[in-house]
């Protein structure tokens, strides 16, 4: 896992296509402060994805739509001069070995059990997805889905995007910047709930988590 770390960290990016927010998901998403439809204003668009943009909601909330990341709040927008592809060597210098290891061990176990569900024409939620090592290894069961990435850390955002800008074939992913506690989504629309450690270093972070917050955007034969 650490050379193949590596190895990604150093090849040349060579994108596919442009991954932004699918114009079909705007049916998801809904207003933190209300809870209406937001609708979009403004925003470059190409192959009905949303690349650039703002939208709005009636109560006057905006969001800003980035790179084809939607972002809940601009402050979450910070260090934007970092290069991200540091995280990544940033990460194996910091983690020990013999954990990445065992992570990989779990994160084999977790998608043999996930494999065993349909994901045909669900909504799937994860939280603090990260470096994306669950969401890359689902990728190729991901048809005719929509796989919504919560994280608050916009450089980890923009880094797994780009490994996904060099699949093969695109899928429905939407990105968006946020804390967990704020997430657009409408309640009750979510089929699928993946929390890969991203509550628990949420916890570890700022000692405030619960899953009620997430438990309103299920529904009610949802997949936890």
């Amino acid at each position: 896992l650490i050379n193949k770390l590596k190895y990604i960290n150093t090849t040349e990016i060579q994108k596919s296509f442009n991954l932004g927010i699918d114009i079909k998901n705007l049916s998801l998403l809904s207003c933190i402060k209300c809870g209406d439809e937001l609708y979009l204003e403004d925003g470059n668009i190409k192959n009905n994805q949303i690349l650039e943009g703002k939208l709005k909601c009636t109560c006057g909330m905006q969001y800003s739509i980035k790179s084809g990341i939607l972002i809940v709040d601009d402050d979450f927008v910070k260090n934007s001069d970092e290069i991200y592809n540091l995280i990544i060597k940033d990460y194996i210098k910091e983690t020990d070995e013999s954990y990445i290891l065992n992570l990989r061990k779990g994160l084999d176990w977790t998608c043999n059990e996930l494999c065993k569900i349909s994901f045909e024409n669900k909504v799937i939620l994860e939280i603090g997805t990260g470096l994306g090592f669950l969401l890359r290894n689902l990728y190729d069961n991901l048809d005719n889905s929509v796989y919504i990435a919560i994280d608050n850390n916009i450089e980890k955002h923009n880094y797994l995007k780009s490994l996904i800008e060099r699949s093969s074939f695109k899928k429905n992913i939407m990105f968006v910047c946020t804390d967990f506690k704020y997430i657009p989504i409408k309640k009750k629309s979510i089929d699928i709930f993946l929390d890969y450690g991203g509550s628990s270093n949420y916890w570890f972070d700022k000692n405030d988590f619960s899953l009620e917050n997430i438990l309103k955007y299920l529904k009610e034969d949802s997949y936890v």
